[in-house]
Parts: C-alpha cells; sequence; structure tokens
C-alpha cells in the first residue's frame, strides 16, 4: 500500500515539475485571479476572453500535454525503477495503467491551467507564448524545459517522501499511530 501510495506521490510530484516552463512567469500570489473573478461581468469583453481562453488552451496542450504525451513512458520507467516489494506482475500492471492515468491527471492539470493563463495574459501575450513555442528554438526549449522538471519533479518527489516518512516518525514518536491505525482499519469496516 506504501508503495502505491508512493508511485501515486510520485506521479503527481513530477506532473507538478514538467507542467509548464512558462510557469514561473506566473505570479506567485493568487490575488490576480481572485481579483479577475469577482470584476463585474461587463468590464470584461466577451470576444476578447473567448480568444484568450482558446490560445490559452493552445499554449496548455502544447506545454503540458504534448510532452507528458511523448514522456510518459520514461516517467513509468523511472517511477518503477527502483525495485521496491514488487512481484514481475504488479510491475508490469503499473506499466499498463499508469501512462493513462498521467495523461488524465496532465489534462486535469491542463484543465486549471488554461483559464489562469487566460485570465492572467493578454491575448498578444498568448500568441507570443504559442509563436516562440512552435519554432525550432521554442521545440527546444520546451524539451530541454520537460526534461529538466522530470528531474526537478523526481527529486522533489524524493524529498517530499523522506520529509513525510521523518514526520511520521516524529508523529508515533509523540502518539500512538498503532492504535490510530487500528482504530481507522476498525472504523472502515462494515
Amino acid at each position: 500500500m506504501a508503495r502505491m501510495t508512493s508511485l501515486l506521490i510520485a506521479g503527481a510530484l513530477l506532473l507538478t515539475g514538467l507542467t509548464s516552463p512558462a510557469r514561473a512567469q506566473e505570479p506567485e500570489a493568487p490575488t490576480a485571479l481572485v481579483e479577475l473573478q469577482v470584476a463585474a461581468p461587463d468590464t470584461v469583453d466577451a470576444t476578447d476572453l473567448a480568444e484568450r481562453q482558446q490560445l490559452a488552451a493552445q499554449f496548455v496542450e502544447l506545454s503540458v500535454i504534448e510532452p507528458m504525451r511523448k514522456s510518459t513512458t520514461a516517467m513509468v520507467e523511472v517511477m518503477l525503477s527502483d525495485g521496491a516489494a514488487l512481484s514481475a506482475e504488479q510491475t508490469e500492471w503499473w506499466r499498463r495503467q499508469l501512462p493513462e492515468a498521467l495523461i488524465d491527471i496532465s489534462e486535469g492539470i491542463a484543465a486549471v491551467y488554461a483559464p489562469l493563463y487566460a485570465d492572467r495574459m493578454t491575448r498578444a501575450e498568448l500568441e507570443a507564448l504559442l509563436a516562440f513555442y512552435e519554432t525550432p528554438a521554442g521545440r527546444e526549449i520546451l524539451r530541454k524545459t520537460t526534461e529538466i522538471g522530470f528531474e526537478v519533479g523526481g527529486a522533489a518527489m524524493l524529498a517530499a517522501i523522506e520529509g513525510l516518512q521523518g514526520l511520521q516518525v516524529k508523529f508515533c514518536g509523540e502518539f500512538d499511530c498503532a492504535a490510530l491505525e487500528a482504530a481507522a482499519l476498525g472504523a472502515a469496516k462494515p
């Protein structure tokens, strides 16, 4: 069970690292999004918003989904490479299931990203992003950024797992984790 949880955490963290090369340009605080959502509908040009939404969807397809489709096999192999206590049959099951699941997750992420780009960027900025990433240099930067994101995601996954395991040990040093687990298992049974 812990192995499956680790695989799912790994996938989520890897996707986080791979999601978008332009992500670093996003504002840290979500206040801009909140302000846009609160703005009166008549202050937003509906045609411009629709065009920005379409451009944002194209950009996210290009920068999130397409790289994910190209890298899922490599991601799965890295996620399964530590040789944990999975049988050959279990490993093969994950090898069959994870690619589709990772693409589904990336599409879910894309569904969140596209509106953020549409809300925060102008039509001209989105057009410039698309134009750049469709050039040979842009494609190469996107490829390299995806590779870097994959490596960063892997390192982040390991750091998160180690940190959470340490926190769990600390928690169990102060509380009776065996009793908590028994209570949780008892509550889960009908």
